[in-house]
């Protein structure tokens, strides 16, 4: 962030000055804050572009403030704008190396990138550190990392780590259900499943969609349709929609 320098020559001119500065950089943190907060409000609702509208404005009245860059980094993550992502992470971190969520998220962008080293460093950050209130977070990612590449052990090792930290955390088990799967233990993948189901308010497509694919595997044919069509009644996703559709069909035909 530039800093504004003053030449001071007389105490006049220098009460004055100070007194305008003070002026404009109040109506800019107020304006800065209004558009942050806006930001926010739109970005909890869904509502990314807005979001990121209001946050970039945010961010050009008073460049430098970790929140709103952080932020802007999520919605250029949930964009698939990764590289751009990993920018605003960094900045943030080359303000505060402490801000724990921007290690979280760019751990999560590196992986989409698929960039393990760099990934890995910050989400064990991330995991290890004592001021992460939610470090189940930072090790479901390392699982999800892991099993990426294939290193189903390593990947079941940090899921009992996330599952240590907090044994009510739905996404954890969904991820030990996509593990198991891999090393073909169907029916430790549904029981797993079903207990990330059990944890959230509301049923999740992705993980009835995981739950239907290995009931089918396991030969229950009408327990794998009602996951499917509960999946399909709530999928928001067009290529998700006509997957889980080929599944159905596939499950009506052959089981």
């Amino acid at each position: 962030m530039k800093k504004l320098n003053f030449l001071i020559i007389l105490i006049l001119i220098f009460v004055v000055s100070c007194s305008k500065n003070k002026v404009k950089t109040t109506n800019q943190s107020t304006g800065a804050n209004r558009y942050q907060e806006e930001g926010i409000m739109y970005l909890s609702s869904g509502d990314f572009n807005k979001a990121e509208i209001y946050l970039e404005k945010a961010n050009k009245m008073r460049p430098g403030q970790i929140v709103c860059l952080n932020y802007l980094g999520v919605i250029k993550m949930y964009k698939g704008q990764f590289k751009e992502a990993a920018e605003c992470f960094n900045k943030v971190l080359n303000i505060d190396r402490s801000y724990i969520d921007a290690h979280n998220n760019l751990g999560i962008v590196y992986t989409e990138m698929n960039n393990y080293h760099k990934a890995k460093e910050h989400l064990l950050v991330a995991a290890n550190s004592e001021n992460y209130r939610t470090p189940e977070n930072a090790y479901l990612n390392l699982a999800k990392l892991e099993l990426k590449h294939k290193r189903l052990n390593a990947a079941s090792r940090y899921v009992k780590k996330a599952i240590e930290a907090n044994k009510e955390f739905s996404p954890i088990y969904n991820i030990k259900g996509l593990i198991l799967e891999e090393q073909k233990d169907y029916k430790g993948a549904v029981v797993a499943y079903k207990k990330s189901l059990s944890f959230l308010r509301s049923d999740d497509p992705d993980i009835l969609l995981n739950l239907g694919r290995v009931l089918a595997a396991t030969g229950k044919k009408n327990e794998s349709l009602n996951s499917l069509e509960r999946a399909l009644a709530i999928s928001k996703n067009d290529a998700q929609k006509k997957l889980i559709r080929e599944l159905i069909n596939y499950v009506e035909k052959k089981l």
